[in-house]
């Protein structure tokens, strides 16, 4: 019919800019969902490894430092930036992008000496 034939096709080009503006989107889309994108409270790791393997201090970004021991699960390093309820008490999961871990929350402290005490008493 005529209207058939009218009705012009997307070139195999048009179809492959098609995709690639897709993908580019949902690129665009993951990437945001890092730790800055945090649905929870985000923070940065300023201590690793504090007497004991994993154990982390947390500062978090209204001003806490969260006194967290390691559980299971990925191990912070000095840096990371971490995702997660950090100002609260007992078991937690962290994550750093996609990578969590079970810490247990000892207790957060407006200081990073009472968080100090709190890992290692």
């Amino acid at each position: 019919s005529m209207m058939a034939r009218q009705t012009k096709l997307m070139s195999s080009k048009e179809w492959i800019d098609y995709g690639c503006e897709k993908i580019m989107h949902l690129e665009v889309a993951l990437n945001k969902s890092s730790a800055s994108d945090c649905e929870e409270e985000s923070g940065e790791v300023v201590k690793e490894d504090v007497c004991g393997t994993g154990n982390t201090i947390i500062e978090t970004d209204s001003g806490w430092f969260v006194a967290a021991e390691h559980y299971s699960g990925v191990y912070l390093t000095e840096g990371d930036q971490v995702c997660g309820n950090l100002t609260t008490y007992g078991f937690e999961d962290i994550c750093r992008d996609d990578d969590c871990g079970n810490f247990y929350i000892e207790d957060y402290e407006s200081s990073i000496k009472s968080a100090y005490e709190e890992l290692c008493d």
